[in-house]
């Protein structure tokens, strides 16, 4: 839901509250309906998700299935694509927009082996869910080369989560989801 829309669901919301007769109830059911975090939860069931940090996650598609914590073991298909990049860079000019990555991934979350702000995009997906993350530079490689990606790169990525197994799972589970069937 767009920030409009929130507004708008908002102003509806206490029109129906003062419609409802009784001021004095209504002036209650105002204040409860405004508290930060009743305003909170409605700005949560919005499909983007803006982190502190500059991630920025889009929930395209929920899923319904395990959600991915750190420490499990996640099956993740993926589309990388650089976003931004030190326009001085030569590397830069022919890589900016375009589709430089795309497979599945599999990993355990916590790890280290993933960029920061790629693990953080994952952990809360639910198997079946389709995301769009973009991972500011400090998240990415940072003041770091990675070659072919110069230093100072931002990515967008396109994830599903395929599978998750925790580390507490049974064991079969546990074998299977190494061997990557699960």
């Amino acid at each position: 839901m767009a920030a409009g829309a929130v507004n708008v669901s908002l102003i509806v919301l206490l029109l129906a509250v003062v419609h409802a007769g009784d001021v004095a109830r209504s002036q209650a059911r105002i204040k409860e309906a405004t508290k930060p975090e009743v305003l909170a939860d409605i700005k949560a069931s919005s499909n983007i998700i803006k982190l502190s940090n500059g991630l920025t996650i889009e929930i395209l598609m929920p899923g319904k299935g395990e959600e991915a914590e750190a420490g499990d073991r996640v099956r993740v298909e993926y589309s990388q694509y650089m976003e931004s990049c030190d326009a001085s860079e030569p590397t830069c000019k022919l890589m900016l927009n375009q589709k430089v990555n795309s497979g599945t991934l599999d990993t355990k979350l916590g790890s280290g082996k993933l960029q920061p702000g790629l693990e953080q995009g994952i952990v809360g997906m639910k198997v079946g869910e389709k995301r769009t993350i973009h991972v500011p530079p400090e998240l990415a490689f940072g003041d770091n080369p990675h070659p072919p990606f110069p230093a100072h790169s931002g990515f967008k990525y396109q994830l599903q989560l395929l599978s998750v197994c925790g580390p507490n799972d049974p064991f079969m589970k546990s074998l299977l989801c190494s061997l990557g069937f699960v």
